[in-house]
């Protein structure tokens, strides 16, 4: 693959498609915040068990599982020859990425409101150091999928 191929599939995966998937979501999340339940509705939401929530400690069982599974798929796909090494540890990152999100709740409605915020008022609360945090292991898995990362573009010049 020449120089120029390779830079507009970069560009095309880290620029283009990270830009129009969070405006993509945005959009929805906007949408779907706008459209609010009737009283009746939510009330029988409320009240049905399908909806019943997964309780902390299983998000964390089944958030770590997911990070270990894929975290073992990558050693044996490294270790297989699957393909480059740069490539395995992007596809890793990725429920990194989505399982610390779920367990941060970014994936709610309280998390999706956070899109609505002007960028006034996070500064004001970052002044106030008022900013909410995510939970201990939300960070963690967040971390690892960074550095998974970073190991990939490093792979890709080395």
């Amino acid at each position: 693959m020449n120089h120029s191929k390779a830079l507009a599939l970069f560009l095309g995966i880290f620029v283009v498609m990270p830009v129009l998937l969070f405006f993509g979501l945005r959009w929805a999340a906007r949408r779907w915040l706008s459209a609010r339940p009737t009283s009746d509705a939510a009330a029988q939401i409320k009240n049905s068990k399908s909806f019943a929530q997964m309780s902390p400690g299983a998000r964390n069982y089944l958030a770590v599982a997911i990070c270990m599974s894929s975290a073992a798929l990558g050693v044996v796909a490294i270790h297989g020859g699957w393909g480059s090494v740069s490539s395995i540890a992007f596809n890793v990152a990725c429920p990194w990425f989505l399982a610390g999100s779920w367990l941060a709740g970014d994936f709610t409605r309280e998390g999706l409101k956070r899109f609505n915020i002007p960028m006034s008022k996070i500064y004001q609360d970052a002044k106030r150091r008022k900013l909410a945090k995510a939970p201990p292991l939300a960070r963690v898995m967040n971390t690892g999928g960074g550095i998974m990362i970073l190991a990939g573009i490093v792979g890709w010049f080395v």
